[in-house]
């Protein structure tokens, strides 16, 4: 969630989000393939894909950041399709778990307010 706003992964790689039962936005298609990981923070909403894609989108309006190529980055990964993503409490690291069953810790440095 997104304060009161649910979030969802489309199998087509669009972000879309909840008003209740609603879909009241479809944030685009960042992804080519299904969103398996989806993870708000204070300022950023990250998304993970079969693509092998980590979207940073600005939490306010789903604007994209950056993109980061987690079969580029982890190059050794059996399967670099992102299953999941968190951050450490300073938000300083990212770790990022594979369909290779890996979990992988990126440093990351965030734009704050």
């Amino acid at each position: 969630f997104n304060g009161p706003v649910g979030l969802t992964g489309c199998f087509t790689g669009e972000l879309f989000a909840w008003n209740n039962s609603t879909c009241t936005k479809s944030v685009g298609k960042n992804h080519a393939k299904l969103i398996d990981a989806i993870t708000v923070t204070s300022q950023h909403v990250m998304t993970g894909g079969r693509d092998s894609k980590i979207n940073i989108l600005a939490k306010n309006n789903y604007a994209l950041q950056f993109t980061i190529d987690a079969a580029a980055t982890f190059p050794a990964s059996m399967a670099a399709a992102v299953r999941a993503i968190t951050l450490d409490s300073t938000s300083t690291k990212m770790f990022v778990g594979t369909f290779g069953h890996e979990i992988y810790e990126v440093p990351i440095k965030l734009a704050t307010k």
